[in-house]
């Protein structure tokens, strides 16, 4: 019984895998397919408050709103992960991978704190996330309301070019917090 309903829960996954934007490694220009689920019973798992589901696959670990099944971030890695787990708090995911490598994983960034400028959720401000707001703002790239919601650094309702403006200015230290921060 336990084999059937983790095959469904894949199965459910599979049939509803979010558009969101994720953050493609330096110097790629496309990613093709999400990589194959590991088979055995630690390949999925949820966090211990219930609303992080951890997926291992070929290419990274998928992680998703265990609410909405939608993708809340990817982490890469460069060999196919076999299992993951939790830490009993939900504060640390453990990866075990092909090549015998254990990762530990720092699941603040995907506690459900907004991050502002953090627009493809890798838990960190850089540069791409700029970039994302800038071909967002120019018709070339859509971005779902939780990417524009975090991109969103003036609080003032849309995105434009000045969000990605101070998104740089954080980035490179000119400012400190940006205006939305101040208002919280």
């Amino acid at each position: 019984m336990k084999q059937l309903s983790t095959t469904l829960l894949i199965l459910a996954i599979l049939t509803t895998i979010s558009t969101t934007a994720i953050a493609l490694p330096e110097g790629a220009i496309a990613r093709l397919g999400k990589g194959e689920i590991s088979s055995g019973d630690r390949a999925v798992q949820f966090s211990p408050d219930g609303k992080l589901l951890a997926v291992a696959t070929s290419i990274g670990i998928y992680l998703y709103d265990a609410q909405t099944l939608n993708e809340v971030a990817f982490l890469e890695t460069f060999a196919w992960m076999y299992s993951v787990t939790f830490n009993h708090d939900g504060t640390l995911l453990a990866s075990g991978s092909s090549d015998g490598t254990v990762l530990l994983w720092d699941m603040g960034p995907y506690s459900g704190e907004i991050i502002y400028g953090n627009v493809n959720n890798d838990g960190e401000v850089t540069p791409a996330d700029a970039m994302l707001v800038m071909r967002h703002v120019v018709g070339e790239l859509p971005l779902d309301s939780d990417q524009r919601e975090r991109g969103d650094v003036t609080n003032d309702g849309f995105l434009s070019s000045l969000d990605a403006a101070l998104i740089l200015q954080k980035v490179t230290g000119l400012i400190s917090v940006f205006p939305v921060d101040e208002v919280q």
